[in-house]
């Protein structure tokens, strides 16, 4: 009966219950759809940054993650990555090589810093392959994919002749290249400075013909990643080899991560606390305007614990009806951005690494 007496209540000032009941529901809506982009926007940045720069699981040689040398290699990569394979079958293994060194055209020369790959595995990652604006993905081992920025101030297009020069025991080796693809992530930093080439290559430069810089996991659901670690790190326990998570071998991206999300939560519960005050000054402002009835009530019997209860029923169903709407609004308007994304690729290009559709999942 006091859910009842609740309802009438609330019907008999529908105005005042439609203005109550839409505050609630666009702030459920809007934490809702917020909530979801802030979780699409952390999926898609560890997907691309763990498809660019690790992987879920990262085995590399011990002290590496420390100096970042160049010259520090892992041996027995190939043993390595079948070891690995054989513990996540679904998963895409990838041995990669970071280099340093000089990139010369007929018109200039510029540092660069060399990602070298094997090239079917990362075109299946879908990471710098999704960039290409130009020509094709690396095939051969004499082919060099560069970014826009880097073409340019090289002057160099596609077909033409290219020289990168290390540093590799003390001596400098070199070897020529032929710009296969250009790429664009957006972002000029990474556009001007590194390139990608075959990890065949990069083994034929530092004369170590199975060594890599890191051998990375990439599973497909991220979530699996420490069971991946712990079975990683039993199966190689050796103590010239480190295995280590996403969040341990991109520290700095972790670290935005958690910062985002408490800026995100500051800001949510800053959001809430305003929702939550105009719902109770609109409760307050319907207590003080009924106090005749209040008093017709207690004269015919009710007493005041029971009146308490009756408002607080009146505020039971007036916020179940309104969080069911806001849920509901929130899922019509989060499901086309679930669907197709929500491209801030002009807005964000020169803040982040990698360009950027942001979808939540």
């Amino acid at each position: 009966m006091l859910f009842s007496l609740a309802a009438r209540n609330l019907m008999r000032n529908r105005r005042r219950t439609l203005i109550t009941m839409s505050a609630i529901a666009l702030g459920m809506a809007l934490m809702q759809v917020t909530i979801c982009l802030q979780h699409g926007t952390y999926q898609d940045t560890i997907r691309r940054g763990v498809g660019a720069l690790a992987g879920h699981v990262v085995v590399q040689a011990a002290g590496y993650q420390e100096s970042r040398d160049s010259e520090i290699f892992l041996a027995e990569s190939t043993k390595i990555a079948a070891t690995l394979r054989g513990l996540s079958p679904d998963a895409i293994v990838v041995r990669r090589t970071f280099m340093g060194g000089l990139l010369n055209s007929t018109s200039g020369s510029a540092a660069v810093g060399v990602s070298a790959v094997e090239p079917d595995n990362l075109k299946l990652l879908g990471s710098m392959h999704e960039y290409l604006i130009e020509g094709a993905w690396l095939q051969g081992d004499r082919d060099i994919i560069l970014g826009q920025r880097l073409a340019q101030t090289l002057d160099v297009k596609l077909g033409q002749k290219l020289v990168f020069m290390a540093q590799v025991d003390g001596e400098m080796t070199s070897r020529l290249f032929r710009v296969k693809g250009i790429y664009r992530t957006g972002a000029d930093d990474h556009d001007g400075f590194i390139v990608v080439i075959p990890l065949t290559a990069a083994q034929a430069l530092t004369g170590r013909a199975d060594a890599a810089t890191q051998v990375t996991v990439h599973l497909p659901h991220a979530n699996d990643w420490p069971v991946a670690v712990a079975a990683a790190k039993k199966a190689l326990a050796r103590p010239d080899t480190e295995v280590l998570s996403w969040k341990q071998a991109l520290p700095d991206v972790d670290a935005f991560i958690q910062a985002d999300r408490s800026i995100g939560q500051g800001m949510l519960t800053v959001l809430g606390l305003i929702v939550a005050m105009g719902v109770f000054n609109t409760f307050l402002m319907s207590v003080l305007e009924r106090t005749r009835e209040f008093g017709v009530l207690q004269a015919i019997g009710m007493r005041p614990a029971h009146i308490a209860r009756l408002v607080l029923a009146e505020a039971v169903v007036l916020g179940v009806v309104s969080i069911a709407i806001g849920t509901g609004l929130g899922a019509v308007l989060t499901w086309p951005l679930i669907e197709w994304g929500l491209d801030f690729s002009d807005a964000l290009a020169r803040a982040t690494p990698m360009g950027v559709c942001w979808r939540p999942r």
